[in-house]
């Protein structure tokens, strides 16, 4: 995904394809992948959360968006990883 090994954070993952080693869903998804105590993976062993991609945002448009984390509280629609 080209985060891989980055050292400790955070990166909201917008994924169109399927790794089944990387535990991805059989979907395109939104994940949000966090590591602090090693480097950035795309396995979804890290993800905190993630939901299905909107059908709308399959395309190829290019969008922006603006994501706000607060604390330790999530959004209501994304599904909190077990």
């Amino acid at each position: 995904m080209g985060y891989q090994s980055l050292p400790n954070g955070l990166v909201i993952e917008f994924d169109f394809g399927y790794e089944a080693a990387n535990g991805d869903p059989t979907y395109p998804h939104i994940s949000v992948q966090y590591r602090s105590d090693g480097p950035l993976s795309a396995d979804h062993s890290y993800s905190l959360a993630f939901t299905s991609i909107p059908k709308g945002l399959i395309d190829a448009e290019v969008r922006h968006k603006l994501i706000h984390l607060e604390g330790s509280q999530r959004e209501n629609h994304l599904q909190k990883r077990d």
